[in-house]
């Protein structure tokens, strides 16, 4: 279970295509796995981190596919019994994969262009209307910013406010 959610959501792969992947999928040597048969039709290949291929070694040797699950319905199931035994608000693997994989990747600054191409998603339009809000806040941020700086080039001691301009931007105002 650890490595299909690991595989779920570092690469944003569907419960259907972890649920797909065989062996022979993975490149050990590359750390890849190639996603074949995917929602879209096209198949990805995608990068493994040194965890996600950790908990796949484990596997290696594994008949069939490498989670043992036949469905993506036997993998929610399984899921969500190991969130009732470890006490924890039940997730779907659409959460612990693409959901926290588009949101983990905004967070950390990435553009929603960004998350769609490494996410497989095969419209830009998707991921803005779903994920758009949390790219938002980053903008926001970056205005917040911008106020900071402007701030602290005025001077706001005296009645009127003046911007102090940099020595190079004086100069070309005065020619």
């Amino acid at each position: 279970m650890r490595a299909a959610i690991l595989l779920m959501s570092f690469t944003a792969a569907r419960a259907s295509e972890a649920c797909r992947l065989l062996e022979e999928d993975i490149d050990w040597e590359e750390r890849t796995a190639e996603l074949r048969l995917t929602k879209n039709g096209d198949p990805r290949v995608v990068p493994l981190s040194g965890l996600l291929s950790e908990a796949l070694h484990k596997l290696k040797g594994t008949k069939g596919p490498v989670f043992g699950f036949k469905t993506r319905h036997s993998l929610n199931q399984a899921l969500e019994r190991a969130c009732v035994r470890a006490k924890v608000r039940v997730m779907t693997s659409h959460e612990v994969g693409r959901h926290a994989f588009a949101a983990r990747l905004l967070g950390q600054g990435y553009t929603l262009k960004q998350v769609q191409e490494a996410g497989g998603w095969k419209s830009y339009r998707m991921v803005a209307e779903v994920y758009g809000h949390l790219e938002k806040s980053s903008v926001h941020d970056a205005m917040r910013a911008a106020d900071t700086k402007l701030a602290q080039l005025m001077d706001v001691g005296e009645k009127v406010v003046r911007i102090q301009m940099a020595r190079s931007a004086k100069a070309s105002m005065s020619t």
